[in-house]
This record gives structure tokens, sequence and C-alpha cells, in this order.
């Protein structure tokens, strides 16, 4: 379990950074294209044959006999795959599916000339990394993210889904490639601004031991208001931050599993994410299929192992309704056996 909150921890709060080396990940992958000449070399057991041959015939070791490539070992079918589609026991509302991470049924508006507005974001992207000891980690992440760009005395903001901000952050020059604060957690990509009514995410490049797969980022305007979705409650063990406006909303379901080469994939493991970026911080439910839930006020975090008391989430590609309580509850690196309740109401888009 603990290994499971690390892993949560690091999809929830910070980029995922704790694979090993690409060039280990990329071996898995690209073996038998042009890398495999890296394992040419390291096949020295062709080479090392010229121990013995140089004893038994110094002619087999010729040049030409290594160079034509016949004794080259074939290359490592690992049989790699990718985590598979599953629907676990809760679903957070249509949070689960994957028919949710899709633009389709959504207008895209031009009712004013310029950025301001509510959009849609849609974000999916396959990550992969492997430890020191072979072990391959494959997650697939898709999420949905409605959010508010609004213009502030001639300064354009989008509204904030991150644990370290609040409310709008300043956008900087939409001419070239920029950012976005609208990612709840995890490595996001940089945007082009394609026109007033469309954003591309552009490619993440690999790194740090991570090579990203199968991107596709792609955002879309709505309409040209810019009034809040909604209101949020969270009570955090005591704590409570009664009703405050919501401009920035995440939908979110990651698929993980673990490959050694060779060997049968893991099972599935599917974390699913309901994130609100509110006027005064971050507010989020999670539900893991392993099984656990989760509530998060900025960067608190109280998990639960039972089922809660309180359950009820309703959510479609119009509106947002949750409400859950916890009741023995701990909080990640804090006290035992609190409590903590999240209420939203949300009318999308």
């Amino acid at each position: 379990m603990r290994a499971l909150l690390i892993f949560w921890l690091g999809l929830m709060l910070t980029a995922c950074g704790g694979d090993s080396a690409s060039n280990a990940v990329s071996g898995g992958d690209n073996s038998g294209e042009d890398n495999s000449s890296g394992g040419d070399n390291s096949s020295g057991g062709d080479n090392s044959s010229g121990g013995d041959s140089g004893g038994d015939s110094g002619g087999d070791t010729s040049g030409g006999d290594n160079s034509s490539g016949g004794t080259t070992p074939d290359p490592v079918d690992c049989g790699w795959t990718t985590p598979a589609d599953a629907t676990p026991a809760e679903t957070l509302g249509n949070t689960a599916s994957a028919a949710t991470y899709d633009l389709t049924g959504y207008t895209e508006s031009s009712a004013n000339g310029d950025l301001t507005g509510r959009w849609v974001l849609v974000h999916k992207i396959t990550s992969i990394g492997e430890n020191e000891s072979g072990v391959r980690t494959t997650t697939v992440t898709e999420q949905k993210t409605h959010f508010v760009i609004r213009d502030n005395g001639g300064q354009l903001q989008a509204s904030v889904c991150n644990a370290n901000g609040t409310g709008f952050a300043n956008l900087s020059d939409t001419s070239a490639d920029f950012s976005l604060p609208v990612f709840g957690g995890g490595t996001a990509p940089s945007f082009t601004r394609t026109s007033n009514t469309e954003l591309t995410g552009n490619p993440l490049a690999d790194a740090n031991g991570i090579d990203y797969d199968s991107q596709s980022t792609r955002a879309i305007k709505l309409s040209s208001a810019t009034s809040a979705y909604g209101q949020s409650s969270i009570t955090f063990n005591g704590s409570s931050d009664n009703n405050a406006d919501v401009y920035c909303y995440s939908q979110k379901r990651e698929r993980s599993m673990q490959q050694q080469c060779k060997e049968s994939a893991g099972a599935t493991q599917v974390s699913l994410f309901l994130i609100m970026g509110t006027a005064t911080g971050q507010q989020s439910l999670i539900y893991s299929s392993t099984p656990y839930w989760a509530l998060s006020n900025d960067n608190q975090v109280m998990l639960q192992s039972s089922a809660p008391g309180t359950f009820s989430v309703s959510a479609d590609q119009t509106s947002l309704s949750v409400n859950v309580a916890l009741d023995s509850a701990t909080i990640i690196n804090g006290a035992s056996n609190v409590s903590g309740a999240i209420t939203s109401n949300l009318t999308l888009p």
C-alpha cells in the first residue's frame, strides 16, 4: 500500500520522474531496429567465439564471417503490452469511461475575436519507464479539463487546476508557445495558439528516464463566458473551505501496469480523479481500484481503504454533482482516524 501511495502522490502532486534511464526503455521498445547494432557488439558471444575459433581455426574468425552478421543473435522479443482497458468497481460517474476523453459532441465557438471564454481540453499520453531490475511501468493518462481564459486589465489569465496555485495565473505571450496551469499533476505540454478558438499541445520530449508515446492534446473554446462553473466545498480534518467558486475542472483516468521482458504483464491498476480548481486552491476526489478513496485539499491528502459511508457522484458532459464523506481516513504523513467531506455542483460547459 505504501508503494501505491507514493505512486499516487507522484501522479497527483509532481511530475513522474522515478523511473530509470530512457536508454533502458528504448532498449526494450526499439529492439530489432538500428539500436540493435548495440546488441551486435554486446553479443560478445559472437566475438568471444573468436577465442574458440582462434584456437580451432583462425580462418573462422576472419572479419568476413563476423561482418556478415550471420552469427548475430536475433533481437529479443520482450512481448511488451500496454495497460488493458478496465472498468473498476467505482466509476466516479463517467470518469472511468474512455468515451469521456473525446471532444466529439462539443461545438467550437467563435463568439468573440480573442482567447477569452470557456474552453475544454482533452489530453492523452502514454509514458514508459524501466527500473534497474528491468521492470517496465507503462501508464496511459487520459484527461478532460474545462477551464476559463479571461482578460484582467489587458493581461490574459487562465484558471488554475494545479495543487500549488489558486484562482487564475497570468499567461505568457500567446503568439509563441506558452503553458497552461490546467493539469492537476504530472508533466504538462506547452501549447501553440492555432487560432482564437483552438490550442494545440506540443509533444513532450523523452526525459528523466521516461519515454512518451501516443501523445495528443487539443483544446477548443466553447463560449465567450468567463464566469465560474459552480461551487465546491471541502472539509479536511475540521478545516473547511466552503462554497468556493470553481473556474477549472478536470476529470482524469490513469491505467498503469508493470511488466518484465518476456514475462506476462501485471494487472492493470486504474486511478480516477475529479479535480476542482477554485478561487482559493485545489479540491480533489480520487478513487483507485486497489481500492481506496482519497480527498485532497491543496497539498494535503487523506486516504481511506474502506468504502465511504456517504458516496454520491454524478458526472456527465453537462454537469457534475459530488457528495462524498470519509469517516475513518488517514492523512498522509499525519493523523489517523480523521474525517473529511467534499460537495461540488457544477454546470458545464
